[in-house]
């Protein structure tokens, strides 16, 4: 898979591919979004890192570290209470810390390559501090700009996410990208878009608040989830030309987002009134 795309001319990296670039022995989710939140202290050189989220029109935006602290980081803690909480055993619970922590990260958002790199370098290169250690290994740091991730848990549409693909170079080894909200249909570009995969971005958070909007309600009852108001939302879907508007793919949408609003309350009642 390959995770490096340009963006203005300039190579960026996708934060949802982050993980992916040392099989996960560094940065998980977590990790990351607590160095974008501005929490280095054990890994300093990433103090200056920062996260841009690609609009529309082709600009770029730096996101706010706060956001990041009050956000992310917060969502994948709770996610990750949560597992350890029910977990069969720690392996199942990994794996499904990967399976749910990679999508938290925000889709359409990326870090500069360059900047990305020079952190990387200075943290786990051949000249920091820790490849002084005698049990430095290099190639557990090794950064892998196509990898080969399970399928189920990294699929290239979710680590892509927010991201359309216009145009592959493979000298440089990256391809052309822009925002999934602003594919060009101009004279001239037809053809070439007939030939892009357009990936419209799942977003059941915003499903589940339109319903509500809409006046709909989301309902838990005997261990599953029904939804009042449903075929509103449905309807104002279709009119807003949505490509994922049939009323199964929108039922499984606010299910997820439903049941993650739930799992999120849970786990802060039971972290303590400190955590809130």
């Amino acid at each position: 898979m390959q995770v490096i795309i340009e963006i203005n001319g300039r190579q960026a990296l996708p934060v949802r591919s982050i993980p992916l670039l040392t099989d996960w022995h560094t940065h998980s989710p977590d990790q990351l979004a607590k160095n974008l939140a501005g929490d280095c202290e054990f890994r300093p050189s990433f103090g200056e890192l920062t996260a841009y989220i690609l609009q529309p029109d082709g600009s770029t935006v730096a996101i706010n570290k706060r956001w990041w602290a009050s956000w992310v980081v917060r969502k994948l803690q709770a996610i990750s209470d949560a597992i350890e909480a029910t977990q069969v055993s720690h392996e199942t619970g990994s794996q499904q810390w990967r399976r749910e922590s990679l999508k938290q990260l925000p889709a359409g958002v990326f870090v500069w390559r360059d900047e990305f790199e020079s952190a990387h370098a200075s943290e786990y290169g051949d000249d920091s501090l820790r490849a002084r250690s005698e049990d430095f290994n290099p190639s557990i740091y090794a950064l892998d700009f196509n990898p080969q991730p399970d399928p189920e848990i990294a699929p290239q549409y979710l680590v892509l996410e927010g991201f359309v693909l216009l145009a592959g170079d493979m000298n440089r080894g990256c391809v052309q990208a822009q925002r999934t909200a602003l594919l060009p249909t101009g004279e001239g570009q037809a053809s070439t878009n007939a030939d892009v995969p357009k990936v419209e971005p799942a977003d059941p958070e915003r499903r589940l608040a339109l319903l509500r909007e809409l006046g709909g309600r989301a309902i838990y009852c005997n261990g599953d989830w029904a939804f009042r108001g449903i075929s509103k939302l449905v309807a104002s879907e279709k009119a807003q030309g949505s490509s994922r508007s049939d009323e199964k793919t929108i039922r499984a949408d606010l299910k997820e987002a439903a049941q993650n609003e739930l799992d999120e309350k849970r786990a802060g009642y039971f972290s303590g009134l400190g955590q809130r």
